[in-house]
């Protein structure tokens, strides 16, 4: 019964990652500062993360699942542009 709760929660968490992927076309980058006629400054943060599942060879007898979490990068970068000509972009 146990491993059927899992598998539905695994399922799930799946299709939340599948919409997570999915979403970002419609979601805008960091917070936009504009001034002039075409000047802005704009912040973003961006990550990406890992989520791996495994049900076998994990604990003492060797026959426990396991859930791993990571964050493989994360970056913050900051973009500014007084007009189509001039502008700059770091990060880190």
């Amino acid at each position: 019964m146990e491993r059927v709760r899992f598998r539905q929660m695994a399922l799930i968490f799946s299709l939340v990652l599948l919409g997570l992927i999915i979403l970002p076309k419609a979601l805008k980058a960091g917070p936009l500062m504009e001034f002039g006629d075409e000047g802005y400054i704009q912040l973003d943060f961006k990550l990406q993360g890992i989520a791996d599942y495994a049900d076998f060879g994990s604990g003492l007898k060797g026959d426990d699942d396991r859930w791993d979490l990571n964050l493989r990068r994360t970056r913050i970068s900051l973009t500014g542009f007084l007009n189509d000509t001039w502008g700059a972009k770091f990060q880190t």
